[in-house]
Formats: C-alpha cells, sequence, structure tokens
C-alpha cells in the first residue's frame, strides 16, 4: 500500500515537473478559402494549450467542396526556437553503427531524449516519405530504411542524395529565432574529409577525390562498404583488397551508412555512391579489406597524410554548393510545396488533389515554426487536398509551408501531464505505422519546476531540480500575476494568490549555449493552478454515542484555528 502510495505522488508530481498546461477554447465558426477559393475550410472549435512554449492548437471543422461537406481533425504545433533554449529537430533512430530503424514516433521521441541527456521533447509530427522495404517498386533498391528526400542531422549531411535521384527538394532550418529560418537546398559540391581535434574542433578540410575507388597521384578518395540485396537476400558488400601506400582504416565507426550505388538505381535515375562516415582512424596500413560497417581513406597527399593518424577523429560527408546548407544543424524533405511568400502554390498531382491525411511543416512571418497534421479516418474525418490546406495554413498565419509524408504515416504527438505522449490524430490505418524520422519540438531542461503538489490556495511553489544543465543556469526570476521575484534558494514561493485559479508562469533567465561559454537571456511560460478550498476535519471526533447522548471530543488539528 505504501508504494502505491508513493507512486501515485510520483506521478502527480510528474504532472508538473514536465507540464504547465493552459488552455482555452474558440469554437469561431469562421469560414477560411485558398487563395484561389477551390478550397475552404470551417473553423467549428479550437482548442489551445501551451507547453513551455510550444503552442497545440486542437482543431475541428468541415471541409467544403462542390458535392459534400467533410468533418476534419487537424492538429498544429507552433514555436518560435531559439537554439539555446528551444530547437526545433529532425531527428532519425539509429540502431547501430551502420543501420537505421523504424520506429513509431513516440519510440523516436524517447530515443532522442535517451540521446540528448537534459533535453525534453514537447512534441512533433512524422516528416520525410521513406523507403518501406529492401525492394522498391520494380527496382532493385537494397539501402534500407532510408529517407527519399535529403536530410541534415546535427550538422551532419547524412543523405544528400535522394532514394530517387533526388538531390534539391529538401530545405534547411535554423533555430535562430530568425524570421526566415529556411534555407532552399542547392546542388552538391562534392565529398569532403573533414578532420578533427580531440575537443571535436573541426581543423583540417579536404576535397575527396573518388568514392570506391583508387586514389592517383595527390588524391584522396573513400572506401566503403555497404549492404546489397541478391534475390531478397541481404549481404554485405565487402570493398576488394585494397593496396595502397597510405590506407587510414576506421574499423569501428561511430556511423558508416551509404545511400547508393551505381548497381542499384531507380530506374531512369542517373547511379551514383552516396554514403556517410564518422569515427577514429584505428590503423593506418597499406593492405587491408574494408569490411560490413567500415571505411577507409586513401590517400597519395602528403597535406593530408600530415594531418592524419590512429586516433584522429575524421568525417566523410557530401558537401553543397550554398555554404549556408553545410553550417544548418537540420533539413527536412518535401515532395510539394504548399504556400511561398505568403502565396499558395498550386499542385495537381493526384496525390494532392484528393483529400487524405496529411504532414505539412511550415513558419509564420515571425520565423515561429508550425507542424500540422490532418487526420484521416473512414466513417471520421476525410483528410483535405491541397487547397483546403493552404486555406487552413493560410488563416494560421503560414507564409511558407511543405508537404511531407502522408497517409498511414501521419501522426501528431503531445507531452502528457505524466511526461508521457498522447497521439494526438486519428490514424488512418486504425494503428500507428513505424517511420523513418520525425519533426521534434524539444527544449532543455532547465532545472525549475512548479511543484503543484506543494502549491496551496493562495500560494504557488517554485522548486530548483538538479539536472544536466543546473550549472548552465544563472539569473533566474519567476514572474507571476506580475510581480517578478530572483530564485535566490531551492524554494521559491508566490503568496497572496486568489484561490482555484489559473496564474501565468513566467520564467527568465541566462543559459549558456552549449559548446560555448556564452550566455543568452532565455523566458518561457507555462500555466499552473492554486488549489480550491475543500472543509477540513473539524477535529470534532464521535467518541460515544447512545440513545440519549452523543458524546464529543475536540482534537487539535492543523486546521484548528479556522474554527
Amino acid at each position: 500500500m505504501i508504494k502505491f502510495k508513493r507512486l501515485c505522488i510520483s506521478l502527480f508530481l510528474l504532472m508538473f515537473i514536465f507540464l504547465g498546461l493552459g488552455n482555452k477554447t474558440n469554437a469561431s465558426g469562421q469560414t477560411v478559402y485558398s487563395e484561389n477559393g477551390q478550397g475552404g475550410f470551417t473553423y467549428t472549435s479550437n482548442k489551445e494549450s501551451t507547453l513551455f512554449g510550444m503552442t497545440h492548437n486542437y482543431i475541428l471543422g468541415d471541409t467544403i467542396s462542390p458535392d459534400n461537406i467533410n468533418g476534419q481533425e487537424i492538429n498544429v504545433l507552433s514555436m518560435k526556437t531559439d537554439g539555446t533554449f528551444s530547437k526545433l529537430v529532425n531527428w532519425a533512430y539509429q540502431s547501430s553503427n551502420s543501420t537505421y530503424k523504424r520506429v513509431t514516433l513516440e519510440e523516436l521521441a524517447k530515443n532522442y531524449e535517451n540521446t540528448h541527456p537534459g533535453w525534453i521533447v514537447l512534441g512533433g509530427i512524422n516528416a520525410d516519405q521513406y523507403a518501406m522495404e529492401y525492394k522498391y517498386s520494380s527496382s532493385n533498391v537494397p539501402f534500407y530504411p532510408q529517407p527519399f528526400y535529403p536530410l541534415i542531422i546535427e550538422g551532419e549531411r547524412r543523405f544528400t542524395y535522394g532514394l530517387f535521384g533526388n538531390t534539391t527538394k529538401s530545405v534547411g532550418f535554423n533555430n535562430d529565432g530568425s524570421e526566415s529560418p529556411f534555407i532552399e537546398c542547392s546542388s552538391r559540391a562534392g565529398y569532403c574529409l573533414y578532420i578533427y581535434d580531440e575537443n571535436d574542433n573541426l581543423v583540417k578540410t579536404f576535397k575527396l577525390d573518388g568514392f570506391n575507388e583508387s586514389a592517383a597521384a595527390g588524391e584522396t578518395t573513400v572506401w566503403m562498404s555497404y549492404e546489397k540485396v541478391d534475390k531478397d537476400l541481404v549481404e554485405p558488400f565487402v570493398c576488394p583488397q585494397l593496396n595502397a601506400e597510405h590506407i587510414y582504416l576506421v574499423e569501428n565507426p561511430e556511423l558508416q551508412y551509404v545511400s547508393n550505388a551505381p548497381e542499384y538505381v531507380y530506374p531512369g535515375k542517373q547511379p551514383e555512391f552516396a554514403g556517410f562516415g564518422r569515427g577514429v582512424i584505428s590503423t593506418i596500413t597499406t593492405s587491408c579489406t574494408v569490411q560490413r560497417a567500415q571505411f577507409a581513406i586513401e590517400t597519395l597527399n602528403e597535406e593530408v597524410i600530415a594531418a592524419l593518424a590512429v586516433g584522429t577523429k575524421i568525417i566523410v560527408q557530401d558537401s553543397y554548393t550554398d555554404e549556408r546548407l553545410n553550417n544548418v544543424e537540420f533539413s527536412a524533405g518535401y515532395h510539394s510545396i504548399h504556400r511561398l511568400n505568403d502565396q499558395d502554390v498550386l499542385s495537381e498531382q493526384p496525390y494532392d488533389t484528393k483529400q487524405y491525411s496529411r504532414s505539412i511543416f511550415g513558419r509564420k512571418a515571425d520565423g515561429t515554426f508550425v507542424l500540422m497534421t490532418a487526420s484521416m479516418s473512414t466513417g471520421l474525418y476525410r483528410g483535405l487536398n491541397h487547397n483546403e490546406a493552404n486555406a487552413i495554413l493560410k488563416s494560421l498565419g503560414v507564409v511558407e509551408a511543405y508537404q511531407q509524408d502522408g497517409g498511414g504515416s501521419t501522426c501528431a504527438i503531445v507531452r502528457n501531464e505524466f511526461g508521457e505522449f498522447d497521439e494526438v490524430n486519428t490514424q488512418k490505418d486504425g494503428a500507428v505505422r513505424a517511420n523513418f524520422n520525425g519533426l521534434l519540438f524539444v527544449v532543455r531542461d532547465p532545472g525549475y519546476k512548479v511543484s503543484f503538489v506543494n502549491n496551496t490556495r493562495t500560494s504557488i511553489v517554485i522548486n530548483k531540480v538538479e539536472n544536466e544543465n543546473t550549472e548552465d543556469v544563472k539569473n533566474m526570476q519567476i514572474t507571476i500575476d506580475g510581480r517578478t521575484v530572483p530564485m535566490e534558494s531551492e524554494t521559491l514561493e508566490f503568496d497572496g494568490l486568489k484561490e482555484d485559479t489559473e496564474y501565468e508562469v513566467t520564467f527568465t533567465f541566462d543559459m549558456k549555449t552549449q559548446g560555448t561559454d556564452e550566455y543568452k537571456r532565455v523566458s518561457y511560460s507555462l500555466m499552473t493552478k492554486t488549489k480550491s478550498f475543500k472543509m477540513p476535519s473539524s477535529g470534532l471526533v464521535f467518541q460515544d454515542a447512545n440513545k440519549t447522548s452523543i458524546k464529543l471530543v475536540k482534537r487539535e488539528t492543523a486546521y484548528a484555528s479556522w474554527f
């Protein structure tokens, strides 16, 4: 019984450690239209909640078309990120040093948190389309899983050559709070070798002259093994025996993945090698075989030879002609554009003209990121076509928007009061599908929490909780009901508040930018309530009763002074 009681208290605490949710509901009845008038949407309800600076709008409404009116379920997540406290990230689940894993969006969010201590996922949606099997359509495509479109993750250009030879249907994005965070994908500039020091600082960059081919005089090339499919059997492709004067082998890389090769190509597309490798040089040799999940540098360039040694960390990755893309943290692929320069972009593709479940990402004029899903479920929700989606996006103030994977892959999650994730959209297939990657809003945990358990009818309590980021936070100030107080101890209590009333709690502080000694002023808000009045025990206890009398005994309690 004691353990169960403690569990209940812990769960209740989590409700306010992870969250400060405020809700407001708007049912406007407003009808909005796309710019061409071919798509309309009528709002019937709009429930809004906030969480650490992320806003979640759960919208119900109807779309109007020439022959029917269809019910719709729309989820919109929006946040203006600053890159220090908050980010929009594109994340994929790396299951080994040479493979990725398709997982549900909830599993993806938990994997991000497990690999990024001190960061909390607030919510997100599924991202790019992806290969679901080794043989895609009638072509021999062995590289699985992988996205259709170019993908940058945490500054690493892991996929630059798409599954179908696509190299440009992607946008990079910055988390710098700027009004225009998106960068259109440019053409590829070729593979480079990046050399890092013991503190992970980039010290040298060299252009590579070949991929899985021998180096000529003065040249440097890379060799990478990969997996191939032969009659549905997955077998590793092992590079042939290498014999060269200078070979630098990474035998146990942190990540090595090939996503295209000349013998496997989608019909009509240009065959080309594409891959990514990150790891530490373990062997310098003149002869070796690059086994599965390994890569090697072969060079006859004296400057490269002088820069490499056992223990040197290197990254081999593609580069872009637009240098801005080589410096962004993340990118996201898309197959259709919805809005550009605050104007609708039309599409007549069959996939877009039908009503279907959709996943869309974009931005508002002030740089606020927007993630949107539309549900499709038989008998419940019909899904949006391109024009209908444009009507909603325009009404939300979205000036630039791109469509990602839809159908059964469409998923939206939001963190709930227990620190877990709720799937807030309705699944097309009745169950959540495993996807390749997802767009997630994440924040660093500053270690200062609203403690509802310790709140009273007239006070709100803030506790300091030690975590990975505690030393990176200073000058914490808390604002409630127009009063700002510095957090100078482990606990801060705001008194003199109204009973059973929701208050906005604003945290303003300096947070160190990771990897630097610079601090940035950060502010975010959440909602919490004071407790309601509950009649306490009076302390009068029945001690004895008979037909003619009742005997009461007064006992001192914490509430004795109330009576």
